[in-house]
């Protein structure tokens, strides 16, 4: 029994984190996490207000600080490979723009024009290749 219940618990917080409203505090509420969970979700909510106001940075400012702050975090061929892309495609298309304005609509759109650009080898960019570039557009914003 307690097996099918633990089961059961495992299928509701995978299900709580998909859809981005697991609260760790009310599963293990004596963790001495929940302090480290409490203030990353602080600072999450702090940037996010902080994207959505009238003052927001553009893309292309933001897009400097943010990889300056990743750069320590990521290895030098990842930081490489996201500087790539920022510079080759998403500071051209976005990069005037601030952040708080583009649109979902606009980061679809941009997604359908990288499928048509020349890949390396034969044909187009690939879903799963222009995959990195929709995540580093999405990941930006975040």
């Amino acid at each position: 029994m307690n097996r099918k219940r633990l089961g059961g618990l495992i299928k509701t917080i995978e299900a709580e984190i998909t859809l981005g409203i697991f609260d760790y505090q009310k599963y293990f509420p004596k963790s001495k996490s929940v302090v480290k969970f409490k203030e990353i979700e602080q600072h999450e909510t702090n940037a996010v207000q902080a994207l959505k106001a009238p003052n927001s940075p553009r893309l292309a400012e933001f897009a400097d600080i943010w990889l300056k702050e990743k750069k320590i975090e990521w290895s030098k061929g990842h930081y490489d490979d996201v500087d790539g892309i920022l510079t080759k495609y998403l500071i051209p298309m976005f990069g005037n723009q601030k952040i708080s304005g583009i649109t979902k609509q606009q980061i679809l759109q941009f997604r359908s024009i990288l499928t048509k650009v020349p890949g390396q080898k034969e044909g187009c960019l690939g879903p799963i290749t222009h995959q990195p570039y929709y995540d580093a557009a999405k990941n930006v914003d975040q």
